[in-house]
């Protein structure tokens, strides 16, 4: 067994003896999550028997272009739909420059950094990639594509693509804006933008990027409500790049190093395969015990509004965002968990408890 510190976690890997054993009991020191080496070796009912959760590594945040800038914006909700005009009344009353260049060059990537770092420095547990790829990404700049929004000459929000024709999708890299363009909806235009772009360049999709699938630990949980209103869909990254394939399992001993409520998405009951299925709510005490699945029905059920004794009262697709479980020494984190669906017909399902 090996047990590292993590990016806020201390995760223990264990083999499949280690875990049939539970050798994590005695290992002496604090530990949050345990992970089962192989574990694509091992059946869901094993799995679940020693309470373990199986997830794809990484997911992909993509949606169809659809036919017309109307169509997307027709798909997205009412509420979102007014976040987009709202945006586009933002940059037109200020007056600012929107640009999408088919192109990638160094006074744009300087000038971008400059947005990036000053957003990451804000953010409670930011990461500075973008600046680390500055270099990699200028060695392939004919295949990027830049959209910056500036007042005057100053920028104000950017975000760079990478064009990938043998995916057929418009994926994003980076994107960053300052706290006065964040207030303005002024990502929500790019993001349209990006679109707009793939859909004339012929292209299937549009894609938000990567991010590991526990929201909470390296991004934050708000980040998943954000790009599913945008109308983007988690897909197991594995389908886009061969590099980001495969799973964690995972058994939760502990959630207080991470944000509440976070999310996980997980295989849920199509693991590995790309199925129709259904979101579902679960909950789970802080301490990594009682994970229990509360509904369970076809109808998708997305965000929690938690009543005082924890049961959700109402659940809607992406739209709204769960609200505090109840408080005490017994309160339970909301854990919210779903599955993620293939391009383009949908897929989510529940991860029951053990």
């Amino acid at each position: 067994m090996e047990i590292v510190e993590q990016e806020y976690l201390v995760i223990a890997s264990v083999d499949l003896e280690e875990a049939q054993n539970r050798a994590w009991e005695t290992a002496g020191t604090p530990i949050d999550v345990v992970r089962l080496l192989d574990s694509e070796k091992v059946s869901d009912e094993v799995l679940s028997a020693w309470g373990f959760v199986p997830r794809p590594r990484w997911l992909n945040w993509c949606t169809p272009v659809a036919g017309s800038d109307a169509d997307f914006l027709g798909a997205l909700s009412g509420t979102e739909r007014r976040n987009v005009r709202l945006g586009r009344r933002f940059v037109e009353e200020q007056k600012l420059g929107l640009r999408v260049a088919p192109e990638l060059t160094e006074e744009f990537m300087d000038e971008f950094l400059d947005v990036y770092d000053r957003q990451v420095a804000d953010m409670p547990r930011g990461k500075n990639f973008a600046r680390r790829w500055r270099d990699r990404l200028l060695s392939a700049a004919d295949q990027h594509v830049s959209i910056a929004l500036r007042d005057g000459n100053e920028m104000l929000a950017g975000s760079v693509w990478h064009v990938r024709p043998e995916r057929s999708v418009l994926q994003m890299r980076f994107s960053a804006a300052s706290q006065g363009a964040r207030s303005g909806r002024a990502l929500r235009v790019l993001y349209a933008e990006a679109v707009a772009y793939a859909r004339e360049s012929g292209l299937a999709y549009a894609s938000l990027g990567n991010d590991p699938s526990l929201f909470g630990q390296l991004v934050q949980p708000g980040l998943f409500n954000f790009k599913s209103r945008m109308g983007f869909t988690p897909v197991p990254s594995g389908l886009f790049d061969a590099s980001l394939d495969g799973e964690f399992a995972d058994r939760i001993l502990r959630l207080g190093a991470l944000p509440d409520p976070s999310l996980l998405v997980t295989w849920g009951q199509h693991r590995g395969t790309l199925f129709d299925g259904h979101a579902q709510i679960a909950r789970i005490r802080p301490d990594g015990s009682g994970l229990e699945q509360l509904t369970f029905d076809d109808r998708g059920n997305w965000f929690p509004h938690l009543s005082a004794d924890g049961r959700p009262t109402s659940r809607s697709r992406p739209a709204h965002r769960a609200t505090p479980p109840m408080s005490g020494s017994k309160r339970r984190s909301s854990l919210r968990t779903t599955g993620p669906r293939p391009v383009p017909p949908p897929w989510s399902s529940a991860v029951k408890a053990p």
